[in-house]
Formats: C-alpha cells, sequence, structure tokens
C-alpha cells in the first residue's frame, strides 16, 4: 500500500492552512522552482512536480476531502505520512536505510513479512519509479538496490518474486544485479523445500530405523 503524501509539508504549510493559504504558498514555490528559473535542474524539477501535485489535490474540493480522510486513516494507524520532499535518488537512497535500519532490530522468526514487502512495493511505487528516469545518478540507485538486497534477505521465496522486477527497476540493464536477486530467490526456494519436506524425511528415517531394529531382533 503506497503511504499518504504529505501535501501540507511541500508546500511548507501547517494541516491548518486554508485555501487561501495554499494558492499563496504554490504561487511562491512554483514561481522559486518552475524549470524556467531553474535551467531544467532535475532536483527543482522533481520538487515542481510535487508542489503541482499538492496544489492540485489541496485546491480542489473533493479531491482534498478524500485525502484528509487517507490522512487521518494513516495517522490513526499509528503509519507516519510520506515525505512531503519531491522523491529523487538521494531520497529512495535515504528512505532504504531507514528501513535497514528497522529491518536489523527486528526477530526474523517473528517479524511481518509481508508487511516488510508491502512497505517496500509502497516505497517502489509505480509512479515513483517512473520519475527517477531523468536523473542521471545510477551509482545512487546502485546503492539503493544493494541496501534493499540486505533487507530483503528474511523474506520468502514468493515474496522475492513479487518484489524482483520492481528492484531490477533501480538497475536496468544490469546482469548483475539480476543474477544476485535471481541467486537469492533459488536459495530461499532450495531452503523452503527442504523444511517443508525434512519432517517427512526424519519421520520416514525413523520409521526406517525402527524397521531395522525389529528385523535384526528376530
Amino acid at each position: 500500500m503506497t503511504e499518504t503524501k504529505d501535501h501540507y509539508a511541500t508546500l511548507e504549510l501547517p494541516p491548518s492552512a486554508d485555501a487561501g493559504a495554499v494558492k499563496k504558498a504554490y504561487r511562491r514555490l512554483a514561481q522559486e522552482f518552475h524549470p524556467d528559473k531553474t535551467n531544467n535542474d532535475p532536483y527543482a524539477n522533481a520538487r515542481f512536480r510535487a508542489i503541482k501535485e499538492a496544489y492540485e489535490i489541496l485546491s480542489d474540493p473533493r479531491k482534498k476531502e478524500q485525502y484528509l480522510q487517507q490522512r487521518w486513516y494513516q495517522q490513526s494507524t499509528g503509519r507516519k505520512m510520506a515525505s512531503g520532499e519531491a522523491f529523487t535518488p538521494v531520497l529512495l537512497l535515504q528512505q532504504c536505510l531507514s528501513l535497514f535500519r528497522f529491518v536489523s532490530t527486528l526477530d526474523y522468526h517473528r517479524m511481518d513479512r509481508q508487511g516488510l514487502t508491502e512497505k517496500i512495493e509502497s516505497i517502489l511505487n509505480d509512479d515513483d519509479l517512473r520519475s527517477l528516469e531523468v536523473f542521471q545518478e545510477p551509482d545512487t540507485l546502485k546503492e539503493a538496490f544493494q541496501v534493499l538486497m540486505r533487507c530483503i534477505q528474511p523474506l520468502h521465496a514468493v515474496q522475492l518474486e513479487t518484489l524482483q522486477l520492481r528492484l531490477l527497476k533501480l538497475t536496468p540493464n544490469d546482469a548483475g544485479a539480476a543474477q544476485q536477486i535471481g541467486q537469492l530467490i533459488k536459495a530461499h526456494r532450495s531452503r523452503e523445500t527442504r523444511e517443508k519436506w525434512m519432517p517427512w524425511i526424519v519421520l520416514l528415517a525413523a520409521i526406517t530405523a525402527i524397521a531395522l531394529i525389529f528385523l535384526l531382533a528376530r
């Protein structure tokens, strides 16, 4: 599930801001980050798109009402709002590092693996992944990929397969990255197959041992 963005933070406003304040903030920020004023700097352009999105939602009564409901629900469930910052390779890397620090504190035997899968899906949602295409920062994206590879170690093979395509979009045409995640999925699938059949193997071995003891005792 994609986290709700903090559009008020994007416009540098408190949640109590009225329509007039929203319009005023939009005009000020849009003028500051407009591509014509920033020589098409990709980071400024990303900020401009985030500002425009925030204004389009907060200035439309219907969209604003829907957004406020989503915002209330996310906060009521104890989940943090997504950053109001524009999505950039640097922000992605920061999110990945923050997630890794959190995963590092978890008990692998009791952790919510499906929750972790959904969290990574929300970080690598389609819209944000497309927005990364304008940046020429392959090293930053590759570093984010490697951090996420460490985050997904506890997941089951089927969950790894769910995330595989999204992860590879960070490093397109990188055969090494594709091989790395392919090997991880293969290793997890093999381990899970062994764990699935191990009780039956142990049972069969026990029955065989009992049968041998019985035959030798005759």
